[in-house]
């Protein structure tokens, strides 16, 4: 705007809301955002003043859009995972207007739902060595808009277990017994089967989980000796 008679202008801001445009007594260029609520209808109203009297001010108004929330730091724990592990998913959801928000889980394997929750349990029966797990983070605000992210880990491959290994004969270790090699194998992603190695002084004679002593060449003094490998 240009004054007629060259005086330097001025302006003036004030903050008016609802339709009615009811005085609020905020002023100045910023609106600060704590005084807002979506929805509102606001107006901001420009008075200039040349040094002695204001002009004709001049208005503009509008709504309060809603602002999107937003995820991040979406983190699977424990890393590396096995079957059996149980996996947390954790996640950061702010929104402007709501503050801090609780993200919602989902647990996804090769794309294939398998559970929801901040938690879940690695099952063989839903997952397999080198599958993909994602956890998919979602924060919804309160008027309904929300975003979601993801965090992925791979299922590694979990060492087999043995136990208990033992040699077995049912009336003791004579050369006319039949002797079983015993032992408790197992591995968490899949079914192993053990193989086994039957030793004496003269070395392997053997590779069946039971054996005929009369049939060897084992002879009394001997070192059996029974090696089970999965």
């Amino acid at each position: 705007p240009i004054d007629v008679d060259g005086d330097v202008i001025t302006h003036s801001v004030e903050w008016l809301q609802g339709m009615n445009q009811s005085t609020t007594g905020l002023t100045g260029l910023i609106l600060p955002a704590s005084a807002t609520t979506v929805g509102e209808y606001w107006t901001a109203r420009v008075t200039p003043n040349d040094g002695y009297i204001d002009g004709v001010h001049a208005e503009v108004s509008f709504v309060v859009q809603n602002t999107g929330p937003s995820i991040s730091n979406v983190v699977i724990s424990p890393n590396p995972v096995y079957t059996g592990s149980t996996l947390i998913c954790s996640a950061t959801a702010m929104d402007p207007e709501d503050g801090v928000l609780q993200p919602l889980y989902d647990w996804s394997v090769n794309g294939a739902p398998v559970g929801v929750g901040a938690t879940w349990t690695v099952s063989s029966v839903q997952a397999t060595v080198g599958d993909s797990i994602v956890c998919t983070a979602t924060a919804q605000d309160s008027q309904l808009l929300s975003t979601s992210a993801t965090a992925t880990v791979t299922l590694s491959n979990s060492s087999p277990v043995m136990s208990s290994v033992q040699i077995l004969c049912a009336n003791g270790a004579y050369n006319d017994q039949i002797c079983e090699c015993s032992a408790n194998v197992s591995d968490p992603d899949e079914v192993v089967t053990p193989v086994y190695s039957w030793t004496d002084s003269s070395g392997v004679f053997s590779s069946t989980q039971t054996v005929d002593l009369s049939t060897t060449s084992v002879m009394p003094g001997d070192i059996l000796e029974c090696t089970v490998m999965v």
